[in-house]
């Protein structure tokens, strides 16, 4: 067994009353977050943005996403500060790279 088994087993553990349907919507969310804005910027911003701006896209997409989980719980839907958090890494990087053509 690697860690990755040994991680989600702790996660497991540490919510074994929590609902299997919380994890698949905070599932989506991730998915969502993360990927929409990156894959959006891809087709309809093709060689605008670079790399790097859309690993800081998906990463702050995420850490927003599960930030706003953690510390608003059920009170916010923490998809939309994710998508925001992803879509303005990108938007600073389609205009830097605007200066920069």
């Amino acid at each position: 067994m690697n860690a990755e088994h040994y991680l989600g087993a702790l996660i497991g553990m540490g919510n074994a009353y929590s609902l299997i349907i919380g994890w698949s919507f905070l599932s989506m969310g991730i998915r969502g977050a993360v990927g929409f804005s990156a894959l959006s910027a891809a087709m309809f911003l093709p060689g605008r943005i670079s790399a790097a701006w859309v690993v800081h896209s998906m990463l702050s997409g995420l850490v927003c996403l599960l930030l706003t989980k953690q510390l608003a719980g059920n009170l916010v839907d923490p998809f939309l500060p994710g998508f925001v958090g992803s879509a303005l890494p990108l938007l600073i990087g389609s205009i830097k790279g605007k200066r920069g053509a």
